[in-house]
């Protein structure tokens, strides 16, 4: 004969091993989707490290570029003055600089009044 208690414990058996099924399923699809999430992690660090990587390389390009124009530029605002420079020596070796000629003209004056009074 069955009494109320077999009953009773026979449900909580079927309830148990339903919750357990379930639980266990649960389990199964949790499993499932964490090994999904760590290969997308997975595939987007990659993604992320080779965009970094192309960003590096364009970055780096660009500095080039800019320190590029910016020493050509340089050279071309030191060259032009040395070579006018160069240009005017050439065509007229015998000047002096400026503040020589100036000079050079006082010691003249000097020399030729000193000359005159003498005379």
């Amino acid at each position: 004969m069955v009494t109320e208690t077999d009953i009773l414990r026979r449900r909580s058996k079927l309830k148990e091993s339903d919750v357990s099924e379930e639980t266990y399923m649960n389990f199964k699809n949790s499993k499932s989707r964490l090994a999904e999430l760590k290969s997308s992690i997975k595939t987007l660090g990659k993604e992320a490290t080779k965009a970094h990587e192309e960003v590096d390389s364009q970055q780096q390009n660009v500095t080039y570029q800019c320190l590029h124009t910016l020493t050509v530029t340089w050279s071309g605002c030191l060259l032009v003055p040395m070579v006018a420079q160069e240009e005017a020596m050439k065509s007229s070796p015998k000047t002096l600089p400026l503040h020589l000629e100036s000079i050079v003209s006082c010691l003249q004056e000097e020399t030729n009044s000193n000359h005159k009074g003498e005379i």
